[in-house]
């Protein structure tokens, strides 16, 4: 502001060239900086079109983000339309916020338009467009397939985990498990975080494959990563689907030991581990050491004691439920 208030006191305001280099400097700060450059710009006698580009790039973030939250679409195809005949230049921050505002409103061509159009795409471009189509539910087998394909030839995969942690977990949602644990296992060893881990588990999980779920969890140990409790949740729900009862055991001793049995998911995935596993003893001690019990607690004991041939104890819990 300091170098504002000099241009103004001078006849400097009046060179373009110094003027325009103040606005792209203000253009280009992430705090405060659209409304120090829409001063500058109100002052400024003259204008080109590098003074145009700044000024729309100083507020292009802000509309960005508020378009985010107000999901006004036809708001931002026209900014963006305006943009666009007027020759000015998108930056690749400012054309990862228009991906997320076309797939949040499930304008899949503009979407891949944009993505297309940025010539040095970076990590962020990659999720954005990723987590746009997956969160849509707008993902194929083969779309996952092939921007994996093009990642490995741009030789991303070596630079962005957020990319390799999305290419994960569209693989998982698609059923892909195989690609998913190929790719899991070309992965740096480095590169290797709780979500890579716990998104891998999952897939397992959810897929029909509990034992590659156990395995992938005990590696994850070895390895010193500790587990958080959605990965915890993967893996007591391996090992009901497994109803192995000495990995269920484990499981739990590892829940207790971290402090997560006290959580009301926590609980119920127990009470539905030990149901499968056949020990309705141990599901009943569990249930009642819950502190907070909702709809799913109350029916997940119910229904284990009534497909054990525990009728009339289901029935009094039922009536102690009401």
């Amino acid at each position: 502001m300091m170098m504002h208030a000099y241009l103004l006191k001078t006849a400097y305001i009046y060179m373009l060239p110094v003027a325009n280099s103040l606005l792209a400097n203000y253009a280009s700060q992430p705090f405060g900086g659209s409304a120090s450059a829409s001063k500058l710009f109100d002052d400024m006698p003259l204008r080109d079109h590098v003074s145009w580009t700044s000024i729309i790039n100083a507020y292009l973030p802000a509309l960005a983000q508020a378009l985010r939250l107000f999901r006004d679409v036809h708001l931002g195809t026209s900014l963006h339309g305006l943009v666009t005949r007027r020759g000015l230049h998108v930056d690749v921050f400012n054309a990862n916020s228009l991906i997320h505002m076309y797939s949040e409103g499930l304008r899949l061509r503009s979407t891949r338009k944009v993505f297309d159009s940025i010539a040095n795409k970076n990590g962020v471009s990659w999720n954005t467009m990723l987590s746009g189509l997956l969160g849509k539910k707008l993902a194929h087998p083969l779309c996952c397939r092939s921007v994996h394909a093009v990642t490995v030839r741009k030789l991303l995969l070596m630079a962005s985990v957020l990319l390799l942690n999305a290419l994960l977990d569209v693989y998982a949602k698609c059923g892909l498990v195989k690609h998913a644990l190929r790719l899991f296992r070309r992965m740096p060893f480095l590169n290797r975080n709780l979500i890579s881990w716990s998104t891998v588990i999952a897939a397992c999980t959810r897929n029909g494959k509990p034992h590659e779920a156990i395995t992938c969890f005990a590696t994850m140990r070895e390895a010193g990563q500790r587990p958080n409790s959605i990965t915890m949740l993967s893996l007591l729900e391996a090992c009901a689907n497994r109803a192995e009862m000495r990995a269920s055991r484990c499981a739990y001793g590892m829940v207790l030991r971290s402090g997560m049995a006290l959580e009301q998911g926590m609980g119920n995935t127990l009470v539905d581990m030990y149901d499968k596993c056949g020990d309705l003893a141990e599901a009943r001690r569990v249930f009642n050491a819950m502190l907070v019990k909702d709809v799913l607690s109350w029916n997940s004991m119910i229904g284990a004691l009534g497909m054990n041939g525990r009728a009339l104890d289901a029935l009094a819990l039922l009536g102690n439920m009401e």
